[in-house]
């Protein structure tokens, strides 16, 4: 008597997104795509802990109120990453022979990874701070910058158990970033078409960082677009905020 054998049968959902995603890896502009796509996470799942953990801070907004920050959030999210890793992606997508070694590739993926990562503590910490304060970290990062030293032992002191969560939570994204960026897409047969690429990709960048073609560039004020204080909160994000806030904190140079 034979016992039937048990055929795996693929999750109809999940099936061709992993199908596609690999499609991706294994070129260079796709890998940069999923690379971006894997930075964008710990914003929404920034928001998505803020607006669960604070849900009285949200109550006055309709789900539909709430999708709309989660999509408007998408804009505020893409500025500030690709402010902050555009550079190592621009040196991955280098045409030539040494540019595709794989320490070179290796180099600039983990520096990704390392923006990545303070981009997320900044995000867990204004998590901690919203619900002191009922909003995110704005121009006051200027005067907490001068305390560094005691805001760190504080930091280790009060929330050391939720450091330590962080740490291995970031150990655990390590062991699923070297699987996105080790594996090395070959190198182009001409080196033309991939500069024209990377000037092309170059100009996109700027208009996300920008957070547009035209007009302004994009402020911390754009994230209140309608008359709710708690959907602009939502929307926003802390590492855009406190980004601005240094910029706008930054003395002036002149000359005399």
């Amino acid at each position: 008597m034979t016992t039937p054998l048990h055929t795996h049968t693929p999750n109809p959902v999940l099936a061709p997104i992993m199908s596609v995603a690999r499609a991706l890896h294994q070129h260079a502009y796709g890998r940069v795509a999923l690379i971006i796509a894997a930075c964008m996470l710990p914003f929404s799942l920034a928001r998505l802990a803020l607006y669960l953990i604070y849900r009285e801070d949200f109550q006055g907004i309709g789900f539909i109120e709430v999708l709309s920050a989660f999509v408007v959030g998408l804009r505020f999210d893409l500025s500030v990453a690709i402010i902050g890793i555009f550079l190592p992606l621009l040196m991955m997508l280098l045409p030539f022979r040494w540019s595709h070694h794989i320490y070179w590739q290796r180099f600039w993926g983990w520096l990704i990874y390392v923006v990545l990562m303070l981009l997320a503590l900044m995000l867990a910490a204004d998590t901690i701070y919203f619900g002191v304060v009922h909003r995110h970290v704005g121009s006051e990062i200027g005067a907490m910058s001068s305390d560094i030293a005691p805001m760190l032992a504080l930091a280790f002191g009060q929330y050391g158990f939720i450091l330590l969560l962080f740490a291995a939570g970031a150990a655990f994204g390590a062991l699923l970033w070297r699987r996105l960026v080790h594996p090395v897409p070959a190198a182009p047969q001409r080196a033309w078409p991939r500069l024209l690429g990377i000037v092309a990709i170059l100009l996109l960048f700027v208009v996300i960082g920008r957070g547009g073609w035209t007009g302004k560039p994009i402020s911390v004020g754009d994230a209140f677009f309608s008359n709710s204080v708690a959907q602009g909160y939502l929307s926003l994000n802390c590492a855009f905020a406190v980004t601005h806030a240094l910029n706008e904190n930054a003395p002036l140079l002149r000359d005399f």
